[in-house]
């Protein structure tokens, strides 16, 4: 970007008697917010898989049963008897 703001300078701007000159640098900024959404849904990625509940105690076996399909024998709600 430097390199085209120094060619507009010099072919436009100059024989007219002006100058750009830029005053901030936006990509700095946005790698930044990049890097710090990245950062979040990583650390949000670990706590929800750190803080997940326990699978409830299946009510007809009294295991701790993992989700099944709906046809299998274990619920995943404790409140939920076996056929």
């Amino acid at each position: 970007m430097i390199k085209a703001v120094a060619a507009i300078n010099r072919e436009v701007l100059e024989p007219a008697g002006l100058v750009l000159t830029p005053i901030t640098d936006d990509v700095r900024y946005v790698e930044e917010s990049v890097h710090n959404v990245w950062k979040n849904l990583a650390l949000g990625a670990l706590l929800a898989t750190a803080c997940r509940p326990p699978s409830p105690v299946c009510a007809g076996c009294g295991r701790r049963c993992s989700p099944a399909p709906k046809s299998g024998r274990h619920s995943r709600f404790a409140f939920l008897r076996h056929p």
